[in-house]
């Protein structure tokens, strides 16, 4: 049986912090090592940790709050497991996590294996709402439409295809997971899919990635950092058809800023398929380009009630651009019925120029919890 290293971030998050440690001491497989990196401001975390006086608890204590990378290296550096998961002290492990990921790992060939994860509030309640990995990055071997947005959020992983430091902390923002998980992509590192909620995901403004991350932002970072070139590269060696490919590279030129180069591909998949989500994503690219009017007969053809909260929050925006002020507000109300925590739509409502449009694929994480 491996032993399994669970590397732990926590700062100015003591109230979660009893909960998650507890969650990873009580897990039923028995060979695991705990490392939390505490990195708040007061001591509060600290003194909490050592009252566990468990053998199996390692506390640092992360005194230069470099952020969350620098918090995992330090963990790491103190980990010796054969296997390896990161998380945040605000998480919660389902009793049976580590066990059902363990065997999963070890009885496949693949170095990382992932679950989805549920979305719960401050207080633990569910969101009813949930983050999975799609049918469409799991069903390629190397997941390389990995590439198009970060789905990952609990992974464990083969300590040998992983890098020392584990996280590059020249990386900007959160997104230093991401640029692990597609170095292990371009690695051809190989994932399984263990499809059980083992892991609940707590959502708050509190969090590292609402005070640290910016999803388009964090996202375009690294992309630039691969380039397109290695980027062209893993997706030729993929088992995608053509079409696929086709798509992949469009949604991460959205990523990258290339809005002309999406835009054409969008539009032709919006004119040939029908496809509605093919029409909100053009609808957006249009309103990035300036192109209102077009944008908002697109985005019309969509936004129908409980349905394509998107293309609500993006006609929202063209609306109110041409200062039809009323009409926008019902949008942005329309999409937040769907989704109460739908950021890009809460800012648009509370502001007077509305400009928050949302491109599917750098949607904050708020937005893909489903």
């Amino acid at each position: 049986m491996p032993l399994v290293s669970i590397l732990m971030n926590s700062r100015n998050a003591a109230g979660y912090l009893d909960q998650a440690v507890r969650s990873v001491l009580g897990q039923t497989y028995p060979l695991i090592e705990l490392i939390v990196s505490e990195a708040s401001d007061d001591e509060d975390g600290v003194a909490l940790l050592r009252s566990w006086n468990d053998p199996r608890l390692v506390v640092v204590r992360d005194t230069d709050r470099r952020g969350w990378a620098h918090g995992i290296n330090l963990a790491d550096a103190e980990a010796t497991g054969d296997l390896v998961l990161f998380c945040s002290g605000d998480d919660v492990f389902q009793p049976s996590a580590i066990e059902r990921m363990v065997a999963q790992l070890t009885s496949s060939a693949a170095g990382c294996v992932v679950a989805p994860v549920r979305g719960v509030d401050e207080q633990g309640v569910p969101l009813n709402r949930c983050i999975v990995v799609p049918e469409e990055v799991r069903r390629e071997p190397t997941w390389v439409r990995l590439f198009e947005r970060n789905y990952i959020v609990v992974a464990m992983t083969r300590r040998g295809v992983l890098p020392r430091p584990l996280i590059d902390e020249s990386v900007r923002g959160v997104g230093g997971d991401w640029d692990l998980w597609l170095r292990l992509v371009q690695e051809s590192a190989g994932f399984t899919y263990l499809d059980e909620m083992l892991f609940d995901y707590r959502v708050h403004d509190g969090s590292l990635v609402a005070t640290e991350g910016d999803t388009r932002t964090d996202m375009r970072n690294v992309l630039e950092r691969i380039g397109w070139p290695a980027i062209r590269a893993a997706y030729e060696r993929s088992a995608l058809s053509r079409e696929d490919v086709a798509e992949g590279l469009a949604n991460i030129a959205v990523t990258m800023g290339e809005h002309e180069l999406a835009l054409q591909y969008w539009l032709h998949r919006a004119a040939e398929t029908n496809d509605a989500m093919a029409a909100v994503q053009a609808g957006a690219l249009l309103l990035l380009l300036g192109h209102e009017s077009a944008a908002e007969a697109m985005l019309r053809r969509v936004a129908l009630p409980g349905r394509a909260p998107d293309a609500w929050n993006n006609l929202g925006v063209a609306l109110g651009r041409r200062a039809l002020t009323t009409e926008a507000m019902s949008c942005f109300d329309e999409a937040l019925r769907q989704l109460p925590l739908y950021r890009d739509a809460r800012l648009n409502r509370a502001s007077e120029s509305p400009t928050w449009i949302t491109e599917r694929p750098l949607r904050p994480l708020d937005q893909i919890l489903r």
